[in-house]
């Protein structure tokens, strides 16, 4: 019997993925981009839509917004996870919070990303869930092909838990009780079975749980029949528990009778033999012995037979352990390969001749093993595959034993836990930025509340000594108590500004670009250029720069918001200068710096001035907001910002960004 798909009578299949998302842009992006990449895209505006789309069909993905017009993502999550427990969901916000994250991850969610989506990072997620996917579905035509490979065998084979209920069993086994599949699934193995039997095999089968080690037994079911029964584990593909036992019940009545008939032959011989031998054993004639062989012909016939039968059962365990994804090795006292399955062949890359009779690795364990007879679990151990990827398995060793109890072999079983490994430390990763973002979140709100209390005291205050003058009939007071609400609400405006434009850089965001930073310095250059030369500052630009892979606009925000902090802190100097270049050492990344020879800034406030609202000098203009924009662009890029200076001695600011490849 032939199990699996050939390559020439499948065709790929398109994942299909739901995409649910109030903004219609966004929308129409998303699909033309997954389109592209080869998947079926189908898309909702709202969450009910959605989920009327998924009651239509099963979406393996689906990319959902956490704000929808009518429901929350949240519900359109656990919606479609009650629709289908295996669909594999992706948050989308630009309102992310650790509590959302946790209560996303919670519901079910497999990622969590923030907009501005990073669509290499969305597509390496989705490539992620189309390959969970396939596992998925590789898992179920495995399962598929098992229950079909049950189904052929003439074995009785049923599947029973740790109660010896029964979960499984093939029509064989159901055609043995004599009763129908409803009357026996779920009821213990005592209902059809003597007090005597139960015990007997619920003492195995405690064994198998117990060990995770397959057991073999004979036994007479009555006085004709004779079965050899194999209780094998099957174990949790997440956690390498043994979850159920598999029993093989094989009918061996025939072997055991024709056993019994060759014994008897052997003694009528025997008996002949000794018959014409004097008393010392010594034949004292010729014994002519005329008999039918009719029988023993037969007989050989039957014993060939039940060979051919042993070996057709041999071959379905073999296939049985090669479809288990678990690698499976048996060795023996020497360190010698007696066998492995096909899914140890399949990581290593090996075949079954090169390994079998070869002496394998970690021989110290084994040979613990074969000294204790304790079986030896590794929770975690890490290799490479035969393609290079560095994989984590959980181990268990376990010694096998001959009749007389002697340990012969030692099997190892090992449970790849890669996936849930990453899954592990990819949700970890995932709260710690949550977190920072939650702690990053808390300080920019104590910083607005702070700084814009200043000029909310001030128009309070004001405008309740606008009310006495007024009444006092003090019209030039009045004009001088206009002017300071005036600057209040200014000042207020301008700091609100300057918080709504730090608030968008991450959320609102061009494609990155490749572009010669000698573009962007020019670029910055002209919209200062009106300052730079009332200001009678002399810039210098280095000659050559790397090209650099950014948002265009915001780094020449960048560039824009250093010249003008230069200019603003260029001191009593009389030929002012700013010095734009970049440096670059052996190996290391290029740090690129605005130099200037103004008033510098001491080392104790070199982290403040990145602070929101922080000013060197509370009476220069602007609100102090220009480098928490710079650092907050810089580090979006994923590049790091600091200051070089000493007072007195002018101001370097030196940042890194991503180099065009």
């Amino acid at each position: 019997m032939t199990f699996g798909l050939n390559a020439m009578d499948i065709e790929m299949k398109k994942t299909h993925i739901l995409v649910v998302e109030d903004d219609a842009e966004m929308r129409e992006t998303l699909s033309d981009i997954l389109s592209e990449e080869g998947y079926e895209v189908k898309t909702a505006g709202r969450g009910k839509e959605g989920l009327a789309l998924a009651r239509e069909e099963k979406f393996p993905i689906c990319l959902i917004d956490l704000k929808l017009p009518d429901i929350t993502g949240i519900e359109v999550l656990k919606g479609l996870k009650a629709l289908n427990p295996e669909t594999y969901p992706i948050i989308i916000t630009a309102f992310a919070s650790r509590d959302t994250a946790i209560e996303a991850l919670k519901a079910g969610a497999c990622y969590y990303i923030e907009k501005p989506l990073n669509i290499e990072e969305l597509l390496a997620a989705i490539e992620h869930a189309s390959a969970e996917q396939q596992l998925l579905e590789d898992k179920k035509r495995a399962e598929e092909e098992y229950r079909s490979l049950v189904e052929s065998t003439d074995d009785s084979v049923y599947l029973v838990d740790k109660n010896c209920r029964y979960l499984f069993m093939n029509e064989k086994h159901i055609s043995r009780l004599g009763l129908s599949r409803e009357e026996i699934l779920g009821r213990p193995y005592d209902a059809f079975h003597s007090a005597e039997e139960t015990k007997e095999f619920a003492e195995k089968v405690k064994r198998v749980f117990d060990t995770g080690i397959s057991l073999q037994h004979e036994y007479k079911e009555d006085e004709e029949s004779w079965y050899l029964k194999t209780l094998s584990p099957v174990k949790d593909p997440e956690t390498g528990n043994v979850i159920a036992v598999t029993v093989v019940s094989k009918d061996i009545t025939g072997l055991k009778r024709a056993e019994k008939e060759l014994i008897e032959t052997r003694d009528y011989l025997n008996n002949i033999i000794e018959s014409s031998a004097d008393k010392n054993g010594v034949p004292i004639g010729t014994v002519r012995v005329g008999r039918d062989i009719t029988k023993e012909v037969e007989l050989e016939e039957r014993l060939k037979a039940e060979r051919d039968k042993l070996k057709e059962s041999h071959k379905f365990l073999e296939t049985v352990i090669d479809n288990i994804p678990d690698t499976i090795t048996i060795k023996d006292s020497q360190h010698r390969f007696v066998l492995v399955n096909q899914a140890y062949c399949n990581i290593t890359g090996l075949t079954r001749h090169e390994v079998i009779g070869k002496k394998g690795e970690y021989r110290e364990t084994i040979d613990e093993v074969f000294q204790t007879g304790r079986m030896i679990e590794s929770p975690e151990l890490t290799y490479t595959d035969a393609e290079g990827v560095r994989r984590y398995v959980h181990t268990k060793k376990v010694p096998l034993t001959d009749e007389s109890g002697k340990i012969t072999h030692v099997m190892t079983i090992s449970h790849d836990i890669t996936e849930h490994k990453r899954a592990e430390e990819e949700r970890e990763q995932l709260i710690k930025e949550l977190e920072k973002k939650n702690a990053e979140m808390e300080w920019f709100t104590y910083m607005v509340s702070h700084d814009l209390r200043s000029p909310l005291v001030t128009i309070q205050g004001f405008v309740g000594m606008l009310r006495k003058d007024l009444e006092r009939g003090e019209m030039e007071r009045v004009e001088k108590d206009l002017k300071y609400i005036e600057n209040g609400a200014t000042k207020m405006d301008r700091l609100l500004n300057d918080t709504l434009k730090l608030s968008r850089i991450g959320r609102v965001a061009n494609p990155p670009e490749d572009v010669p930073f000698s573009e962007l310095v020019q670029e910055a250059l002209e919209e200062t250029a009106e300052r730079i030369k009332s200001s009678g500052v002399e810039v210098s630009v280095a000659e050559s720069f790397p090209a650099v892979h950014v948002d265009r606009m915001r780094i020449v925000e960048v560039l824009v918001n250093l010249i003008e902090n230069s200019i603003s802190y260029r001191g009593d100097n009389p030929t002012p200068k700013i010095e734009i270049g970049y440096r670059r050492a052996d190996g290391e990344e290029p740090v690129f710096f605005v130099r200037d020879n103004g008033i510098g800034i001491d080392k104790s406030q070199q982290e403040k001035v990145f602070g929101l609202f922080f000013k060197v000098d509370n009476r220069s203009k602007g609100t102090g907001a220009g480098l928490a924009i710079v650092k907050r662009i810089i580090e979006v890029h994923n590049g790091r910002v600091w200051i070089e200076s000493e007072p007195g001695k002018g101001c370097t600011v030196c940042f890194t960004l991503p180099v065009a490849v």
